[in-house]
Order: structure tokens, then sequence, then C-alpha cells
């Protein structure tokens, strides 16, 4: 199985955009109906689809930080740093984390970006 990405409401449509462009599999939180939900809510639909987040959200790390004491299982998290990663970057990291990656490896875990 090839890792599938949820992006939430922080994400570019260009990126996801340039992603199933690229035959990457991405849904966004708004095309499943949740474009203003909170952070533990996207986190929790992410993982019910087996996808994993993708965010610019700091708060994710303190979520993370949460979800991994409690020993709450989750799909991962992959944090990208927009004011360090252009769009084609994220584009690529992305890219390449769906084609070498298996989801097992992102489970439970927090990815920074860019690479």
């Amino acid at each position: 199985m090839t890792v599938r990405f949820y992006a939430d409401h922080n994400i570019q449509s260009a990126v996801v955009a340039a992603l199933r462009a690229r035959g990457v599999d991405c849904v966004t939180a708004a095309e499943d109906g949740r474009p203003d939900a909170d952070d533990e809510t996207l986190l929790a639909r992410a993982t019910q689809l087996q996808r994993t987040l993708v965010t610019h959200d700091r708060d994710f790390f303190s979520i993370f930080e949460s979800w991994w004491s409690a020993g709450k299982e989750f799909a991962g998290i992959i944090h990208a740093f927009p004011t360090q990663i252009t769009i084609a970057q994220l584009v690529d990291d992305l890219t390449l984390i769906a084609q070498v990656c298996e989801p097992e490896e992102l489970r439970n875990s927090i990815v920074r970006l860019p690479l």
C-alpha cells in the first residue's frame, strides 16, 4: 500500500493539484466536508481514512506530543515549515514520501519538511 495524504486547510490548492498530477493520492479536509474542523478532529479523520495528515500548522507538534504520550494511535503527520519550503519543494518531498515509504513507517510519527 502506498502513502495517501490528507491535506488540512493550510495546504495550498496548488500543492494538492501538483500531487494529483503526479499520481499521488491526496484529499483535502474541505473535500471531505471538514473545512472548519479543529486540528484533533482532522487528525482523527485522517487516521480513520488511513491517510497521513499534511499541514503547515505548528499546533500539530503539541497534538503529536499529547497523542503520543497517551498512546493514541494515528496515521502520521507531515509538517512543512511554510517559511522554509517552496511549493515545488513541498510537492517533491511529498511525492518522494508517497513513492518510497509505506504507511506503517509514518504511523504514530511526525515528519518535518523540508527533507
